[in-house]
This record gives structure tokens, C-alpha cells and sequence, in this order.
């Protein structure tokens, strides 16, 4: 072990002195062979910081050297980068940022290419060295690149590059950057290349996470409307689950008259929640619990959509698992609170009671007081409309009687409380069709 490692320290101090070498083809010999040190693991990253190496590659990254050199250099820069984040700091230190800045404007394409990934792999984790990069031009250099008539592996590259930029860090990016690149990201997001898309998507997505402003910047674009809605649920999961993301972060920020285009969202939704992937569920989820609670056609649809007032219901408590879903109460609530009778019948048609009552056994104390009101609100207009006795045989029946006067013993005063009121009005409401 020892001998290796002695070999590799040689063969990494021949390297060096190569690159030192006024011949440029004893030059690119010595990049090509520290290249193939990282490769194979003779030679860590961490040891190269502790020689003169990070320097010699970053003047080889300067105008003015042979383009083979440079693609050389740009590789183990990036290399070095995706494998250690030490050599970050260090690098930048040593002027990459700027030399590589500058490679973008190459007119030989791979040099662009490995130029992009090693900036993206800079800026990852350093929200101000993003800031840095901004001021010194580069989104003015994406826009002359990002263009149809570019390679496409160059394209994957530069939406990496750009996804980097929108990763959400405080400080969020300044809206005047966001109105810059929402165009290029649009247009990357209709693409046929599947890496250029789901970059494109992922970069919106985290812009609309990054601020309240920014989202509702993007919520006011009618082309985010189309993507959002024609993100296909037989897409990979790659794509389906930030574009969900991405319209779930506009509804937070959003109000009123806002959220009525994303209705037509809906029925993609209703799909969703047959997938068996949880967290395309819950996504899905938020979704449609957003728009009922601040969109009154978002309520009306989700009525009028077959089977999806049902699907929704079934997430109330999942048979399967036990698990109570919030926002399946939340939208159940909504409907319960602001729909017309035909939608309550339609809600008590969907099993909305014994998905209630099942899902009183929640150990959850936010869930389990929604459930309680949802509950009551629904056992108070049902006997409104002369339907107490109908609605105790079918408690009785799923167990929410023995649920409720289990719950008046809970020592949650809320909890306590709830119980009681809804089990009195149970028992003790005026129904005219029983006197």
C-alpha cells in the first residue's frame, strides 16, 4: 500500500511538471494524466490542494490556450468539485470562477459543456458566490447560448447550470433575475429532451419556493397554466412530481380570482390520486385542498368530477394503512360548509361519514380536532335536512358512536368538548321526521 502510494506521488509530480512544460503537447500529457490518476482514485482530491495544481489548471482555463488543454482542465475542474467541496473555496481562491465564466463564450462547444457543469457544480452549495457569478455577467451569457441551435448535451448541461441558480437559499434571486430567465426556462420546459425538461420544471419549481413574490410572479404567467396542466400523469415521475410541486407552491401564494385558471387542473389531479406513489398523492392532495378552501368553482369541480369526491374521501383514512390525510378533511370540510344540498348529498353518498368516523383514531391532535368540527358540521346540516336518525344508524354501524364516547374521556379540552357537542347534537337535536 505504501509503495502505491509513493508511486501515485510521483506519477502526481511528473504530472505537474508537464504541466509546467512550455511544449504543449508535454502540457495536455500532464492534464491527461492527472486526469486518469483522479479517475482511478490514486490520487484524492484533498491531496491535490495540497500541491500547486489547483493554479496551473485554473491558467490553463485563461484565454488565449489551446482548446484542448482547456477541455482537459475543465473536466478535472469539475471532477474535483463533484467529488469534494473543499476544493471549492480553493478553486475560486485561485480565479475558476471568472476563467470559467469565460469559457462559456468559447466557440468550441465541449469546452462549453464541461465549463457549465463545473459552474454548476460550484454554485451549488454557495448562495453568495451565485450572487458573485450574476454581477459578473453570466446570465447574459446563457441567453446567447440557451437557443434551438444548440447541441442538445450542451443544452442539458446549461438547464443543470440554471437549475444551480434557482436552488431556493436566502437571499431568494431578485425578481428582475427571475423575469430574465422565465423565458428560456418556459421554452426549455416544451422541449422533447427529457434531462432539458425536468431541469427546466425542477428550476421553476424551486422559484416558486424561493418567495411569496416570485410565485406569484409565476402564477400570472398563463404559460405556467399550460405546463402545469399538461405535465402527463403517464409521464416519468421525474416530471409529474415538481410540476405538482410547482403548482402547489402557486396556490400557497395565490388568492381569489388567481387560483380560478389552475382549476383546470382537476381533473389531472383525480388521476393522480389513483397512482400508487404516496407522495404524488399527497401533492395532489394539497392541490385540490387549496382550491376548494380558496376557490369556490375549485369545490364545485371537485364535486362535479365522477369518482373524485370519492377518491378524495377514501384518503380521509386509508383502510390500508390507518393513515388520516388533513387535507382530504380539509376539502371534505370545505364542501360540507359552503356546497349546495345536492353536493352534501353527494358527500354522504361517497362514504364521508364512516371515513370520519374511522378517522376519530388519529393520534394526531391538529387532525383529529378538524375531523371533530368537519363531523359536526356535517351531523348538524344532515339534521337539518331530517337526517339524524339516519346518520346515528350509520355511525353506530362504522364504529364513530363508540369513537365519540371514547373521546369525551380526553384530557385535549378541545378533543373533549367537540365530543360531546357532536354526540348531543346526535342525540339530542329537534328532528322533525322522528317526533
Amino acid at each position: 500500500m505504501e509503495a502505491r502510494r509513493l508511486d501515485a506521488d510521483e506519477a502526481l509530480q511528473r504530472c505537474l511538471v508537464r504541466m509546467r512544460s512550455p511544449n504543449l503537447a508535454h502540457q495536455y500529457q500532464g492534464l491527461q494524466n492527472l486526469r486518469n490518476l483522479l479517475q482511478a482514485h490514486d490520487c484524492s482530491p484533498r491531496h491535490l490542494l495540497k500541491t500547486n495544481a489547483l493554479p496551473l489548471l485554473v491558467d490553463v482555463l485563461g484565454p488565449h490556450v489551446d482548446e484542448s488543454l482547456q477541455l482537459e482542465a475543465a473536466w478535472i475542474v469539475t471532477f474535483l468539485t463533484a467529488s469534494d467541496a473543499a476544493c471549492c473555496l480553493p478553486l475560486v481562491a485561485d480565479g475558476a470562477l471568472h476563467a470559467l465564466l469565460e469559457q462559456l463564450d468559447s466557440a468550441h462547444l465541449p469546452v462549453v459543456r464541461q465549463a457549465a457543469g463545473a459552474l454548476a457544480n460550484l454554485l451549488a452549495d454557495d448562495a453568495e458566490l451565485r450572487c458573485v457569478a450574476l454581477q459578473a455577467g453570466l446570465l447574459g451569457r446563457l441567453r446567447v447560448l440557451l437557443q434551438a441551435a444548440t447541441p442538445r448535451p450542451v443544452l442539458r448541461l446549461l438547464s443543470w447550470l440554471l437549475l444551480t441558480l434557482a436552488r431556493p437559499s436566502p437571499p431568494p434571486l431578485p425578481l428582475e433575475v427571475v423575469e430574465e430567465v422565465l423565458p428560456k426556462l418556459l421554452w426549455m420546459s416544451s422541449l422533447d429532451d427529457h434531462t432539458v425538461r425536468i431541469n427546466a420544471i425542477w428550476s421553476l419549481t424551486y422559484l416558486s419556493e424561493s418567495s411569496t413574490e416570485t410565485a406569484q410572479r409565476l402564477g400570472q404567467d398563463d404559460k405556467i397554466v399550460v405546463l402545469v396542466k399538461n405535465v402527463s400523469v403517464k409521464e416519468r415521475n421525474q416530471c409529474l412530481f415538481p410540476s405538482l410541486r410547482l403548482l402547489a407552491s402557486l396556490l400557497w401564494a395565490l388568492q381569489g380570482d388567481d387560483l380560478v385558471p389552475f382549476c383546470d387542473c382537476i381533473p389531472k389531479l383525480a388521476h393522480v390520486l389513483n397512482n400508487t406513489n404516496r407522495q404524488l398523492q399527497k401533492l395532489a392532495l394539497v392541490c385540490l385542498e387549496r382550491m376548494a378552501t380558496n376557490c369556490a368553482l375549485g369545490a364545485l369541480k371537485i364535486v362535479g368530477i365522477p369518482g373524485l369526491l370519492r377518491q378524495t374521501i377514501a384518503h380521509v383514512h386509508n383502510r390500508k394503512d390507518g393513515s388520516v390525510s388533513l387535507e382530504a378533511v380539509q376539502i371534505v370540510g370545505r364542501i360540507v360548509q359552503s356546497g349546495t344540498r345536492e353536493q352534501l348529498a353527494a358527500v354522504l353518498e361517497a362514504g364521508a361519514l364512516e371515513a370520519l368516523a374511522a378517522a376519530l383514531v388519529t393520534r394526531d391532535t391538529a387532525t383529529l380536532r378538524r375531523v371533530l368540527t368537519v363531523l359536526d358540521q356535517l351531523v348538524q346540516l344532515l339534521a337539518e335536512c331530517g337526517l339524524s336518525g339516519t346518520v346515528r344508524g350509520r355511525l353506530q354501524a362504522s364504529l364513530g358512536l363508540v369513537h365519540l364516547e371514547n373521546l369525551q374521556c380526553s384530557d385535549d379540552e378541545v378533543v373533549h368538548k367537540a365530543a360531546c357537542a357532536t354526540l348531543d347534537q346526535l342525540f339530542h337535536a329537534a328532528d322533525a321526521s322522528e317526533i
